[in-house]
């Protein structure tokens, strides 16, 4: 009789076991719930009434379905960090909104990146931005709306633009993104000294110089360009800001150099003399408007311009601009030598920047970085 109440038990036991094991491995409910409507909204984008029911169906999800919910969503839609089909750009559509905390794209459809490019402005509220994709060169009309985007992400944390950055677009991070922890522009060919100069720096009419020639069509050839931020800011590389009255004489003193020289060479061509009239005013323009450093100085924590067009001025004037806790992470032939950089990294207690490697090749803490003679 013993035997037999103890075996009842341990089959009781079993038994109960068993549907705790079943419980736990089953899906909560909240999971099914976002799965079904999931599965709703992609019915939705596939209808032909797609374009007509498109506004009512965007408010409906933004006042009923809650902000994480959202996010979820996007998450899902986004499993592989790629926009491949109508689908998935329409769901994006409609779960896009200033209460989007985070988007990663590696990869984006020639056809569907101006689209996707007119959705960004919504993301006032977004946090986090990433953007990975090495098959994309942004156009003149993708750059202006991504500028434009960018400077309405006032809470953005952290910035990926690898190999797609721009110095326009730095430009604007420097002045409207207060709170930037952590950019990445690795690889991106159009980063050069005059986007970390933008970078560091609030100045309206050097960041109305980059707008015009990045935005133009007509741009001033090569051999005329102008290096506008590295006549003034090799100055305060080594002077600071204070020293605003010796950088006006050394402007004044370029300038008067560079009339002289176009005088002498006035007979090579009226077109040329034109040029160097102009490049001459622009420079006044912008070396007399009032320069500061930009409020993201501060708040960097990891700056990584691998692969750009990045020289050792550059690198010179984020030493002098950012914080010495700030790591660096660029490429050794900009400090012209020969030996390996030492791999480490400042420590920071940023959420936004866990994903980042403790040990990177190239990475330098910027109090280390060796200034120019």
């Amino acid at each position: 009789m013993a035997a037999r109440d103890a075996n009842e038990e341990d089959n009781a036991a079993r038994s109960e076991d068993v549907c705790c094991g079943r419980r736990e491995s089953a899906p909560r409910l909240e999971t099914l719930a976002e799965v079904l409507l999931l599965k709703m909204l992609k019915v939705a984008t596939r209808r032909r009434s797609w374009h007509s029911d498109r506004a009512a169906l965007s408010h409906i999800v933004y006042t009923h379905v809650p902000h994480t919910v959202r996010q979820r969503l996007q998450e899902r839609v986004l499993q592989d960090w790629r926009v491949y089909d109508t689908v998935s750009l329409r769901m994006l559509h409609l779960l896009f909104s200033c209460t989007t905390t985070s988007l990663r794209l590696v990869h984006v459809r020639t056809f569907y990146r101006d689209d996707l490019i007119v959705l960004l402005p919504r993301l006032t509220g977004i946090k986090e931005l990433c953007f990975q994709d090495s098959t994309w060169e942004l156009s003149r009309r993708q750059l202006g709306l991504t500028a434009d985007a960018l400077s309405r992400m006032v809470h953005l944390r952290v910035l990926t633009l690898q190999y797609c950055g721009h110095n326009l677009l730095l430009a604007t991070v420097g002045a409207h993104c207060p709170h930037l922890q952590v950019l990445d522009v690795r690889g991106s060919q159009a980063v050069d000294d005059d986007g970390m100069w933008g970078l560091v720096t609030v100045n309206h009419a050097f960041y109305a110089y980059l707008a015009r020639h990045a935005l133009s069509h007509s741009s001033v050839p090569q051999t005329h360009k102008p290096s506008l931020s590295i006549s003034s800011c090799w100055l305060l590389a080594f002077k600071s800001l204070t020293s605003k009255m010796m950088m006006k004489m050394t402007v004044k003193k370029t300038q008067s150099t560079q009339v002289n020289n176009s005088g002498d060479a006035k007979g090579v061509g009226d077109e040329t003399s034109r040029n160097v009239g102009a490049i001459t005013s622009e420079r006044e323009r912008v070396d007399q408007e009032d320069i500061s450093w930009s409020q993201c100085c501060s708040s960097l924590v990891f700056l990584d311009i691998r692969c750009t067009g990045v020289t050792p001025a550059g690198v010179t004037i984020l030493a002098q601009a950012l914080p010495a806790h700030t790591s660096l992470a660029h490429d050794a032939h900009t400090l012209n030598t020969h030996a390996p950089i030492i791999s480490t990294h400042a420590h920071t207690s940023s959420t936004y920047a866990h994903n980042y490697p403790q040990s990177v090749p190239g990475i330098v803490p910027l109090s280390r970085a060796p200034l120019l003679a």
